[in-house]
């Protein structure tokens, strides 16, 4: 989790989102946010 939001911080996520979607005024994650990015991403990856 830590990992993940070092990225999204870091702006890493805007290499995969297109162009077109606006880059800014977006409300930063929260904890219980990225807990359930966690999870999705374990659960998306033992499949």
């Amino acid at each position: 989790m830590a990992e993940l939001a070092k990225v999204i911080e870091a702006g890493g996520f805007w290499r995969l989102a297109p162009e077109w979607l606006p880059h800014d005024g977006y409300a930063a994650p929260t904890r219980d946010v990225l807990l359930n990015v966690d999870a999705g991403l374990r659960r998306w990856a033992e499949r």
